[in-house]
């Protein structure tokens, strides 16, 4: 049976590496403990946020996730994300690994 995790999980399962990491103009790196099988991301804003799965960069024209979306879950296998957001501005991440 699949797992629907929750943002409960995010901050409280065992099975889950989280990480929250500042997004600016210069692109961030998270690399994570444990290679993922999904991810769990927010954006806790205040601006929106672009990510390249196991890129040591991310470019505005990568996976945008909006302030607005709340948790999005993400089927994606990948032992590092890049997260960068528009020059001038900032947001808060949250990057939840689920292996």
């Amino acid at each position: 049976m699949a797992r629907h995790y929750t943002w409960s999980d995010m901050l409280y399962a065992e099975s889950i590496e989280s990480n929250i990491i500042a997004s600016t103009g210069a692109s961030g790196l998270v690399e994570l403990k444990r290679a993922s099988k999904k991810l769990l991301v927010r954006n806790d804003g205040p601006n929106d946020v672009f990510l390249a799965f196991d890129e040591d960069t991310a470019e505005t024209t990568d996976f945008k996730i909006t302030n607005g979306d709340g948790l999005v879950e993400l089927p994606v296998q990948c032992e590092k994300v890049a997260v960068i957001c528009a020059t001038g501005e900032t947001a808060s991440v949250r990057i939840g690994s689920c292996y």
